[in-house]
């Protein structure tokens, strides 16, 4: 069950992922209204069945999306186990974690985004990052020619380091996604230093650098000539094969 992936099962078992959410997103107003029902045994009287909603909202929507998660993590733990490096499942879950509120809200009872203080939630963005991971994740990288255990260390065609411009955004993408919530974790220190050089940068014009979309459309860039650097580089290494092999 937790042998290596290869990249066409890694892409089943994200795309199976991608399913249970899209699932969750359409079905679960119908489940929530079918559970509140059922629960309440049709006493919705004094906003009983708006509480339960507010409930059921809250924790079986959370849990729905965790397992979905859970499945993108191993499936990610079990394609890089042993040839990639382990940065790359935390890189996928951050994407998610980006995506989560999104994910959350949407289709959920108006009662349930309230209680976890979501107004607005702002697009996914970051589910294209995931995208773009699992096309690169999906090609044979560790059977490309030159190919030294790192993807950073990859070259595409007149020495372009494709793989260190798709690692470096793939960082900034992280970045952006676990910034907030990690300097909350740490304390009001931490969220005023951030403040502060976000406050900078608007200052100097940067603040473009704490934008997610543009660090996935960066990703996305950067991902796709990754992908046409691996087919270019297997192209001329089999070229260049037909040509040393001995004519008969």
């Amino acid at each position: 069950m937790f042998s290596r992936l290869s990249g066409r099962g890694y892409v089943v078992w994200i795309v199976l992922s991608f399913a249970s959410l899209g699932a969750t997103v359409v079905f679960f107003p119908h489940l929530l209204r079918w559970l509140v029902l059922a629960m309440a045994k049709g006493h919705c009287s004094g906003g009983v069945c708006g509480a339960l909603a507010a409930v059921l909202g809250v924790y079986l929507k959370l849990a729905l999306i965790l397992i979905a998660a859970l499945i993108v993590g191993v499936a990610t733990w079990r394609r890089v186990r042993g040839r990639l490096s382990p940065w790359w499942i935390g890189f996928a879950m951050a994407t998610l974690w980006g995506a989560g509120a999104f994910l959350f809200a949407a289709g959920n009872f108006w009662g349930a985004n309230f209680a976890v203080g979501l107004i607005r939630a702002p697009l996914p963005w970051s589910l294209l990052a995931l995208i773009m991971l699992t096309a690169v994740l999906a090609r044979d990288i560790e059977g490309t020619p030159g190919f030294g255990g790192r993807i950073r260390t990859l070259a595409g065609p007149f020495g372009l380091p494709i793989g260190l411009l798709y690692v470096a955004t793939s960082l900034w993408v992280s970045i952006i996604v676990l910034i907030v919530p990690v300097t909350s974790l740490i304390g009001h220190g931490a969220t005023a230093l951030f403040l502060t050089a976000a406050t900078a940068l608007h200052r100097i014009g940067l603040f473009w650098l704490l934008s997610l979309p543009v660090a996935v459309i960066a990703n996305l860039v950067a991902g796709l000539a990754l992908f046409v650097g691996l087919s270019v580089i297997r192209r001329t290494d089999r070229g260049r094969g037909v040509e040393g092999a001995p004519s008969t």
